[in-house]
């Protein structure tokens, strides 16, 4: 499957005022890699491993934590953390059982709903 590039569409409903936003996407159904933003950011405390671990032990429903206007059909297991920065860790099953894990970090809270809904539409679009 070639790489598929989210670049153009993802980075026009990022905010210039988010330059602390980083963004790291992969198709775990297949080894392509999608899309990165200032993903050091997201890994300077753990691996992408350990969140990947994390999010598998937790159980899947079908309701986001985040008010996304998606299909009916997805399934997701997400981590939120606002502490002292916030973390958002999201791995949404298709029906056709293919993966999307989106891993967003940010210096401050921040809306994400509409560019988890982009990142969702792009990769549905460009992925078949």
């Amino acid at each position: 499957m070639p790489k598929i590039n989210f670049s153009i569409k993802t980075k026009k409903i990022i905010p210039d005022n988010f330059s602390n936003l980083s963004i790291y996407i992969i198709d775990n159904s297949s080894p392509s890699f999608i899309y990165s933003q200032n993903e050091s950011l997201i890994f300077k405390d753990e691996s992408l491993a350990d969140i990947q671990n994390r999010l598998d032990g937790l159980k899947p429903t079908t309701k986001s934590l985040l008010n996304v206007n998606l299909p009916e059909g997805l399934s997701f297991k997400e981590i939120v953390s606002d502490k002292s920065d916030f973390h958002y860790f999201n791995q949404i099953t298709l029906p056709d059982n293919r993966q999307l894990t989106i891993l967003i970090y940010s210096s401050q809270s921040v809306d994400i709903s509409s560019l988890i809904e982009s990142v969702y539409w792009s990769y549905v679009q460009n992925s078949n």
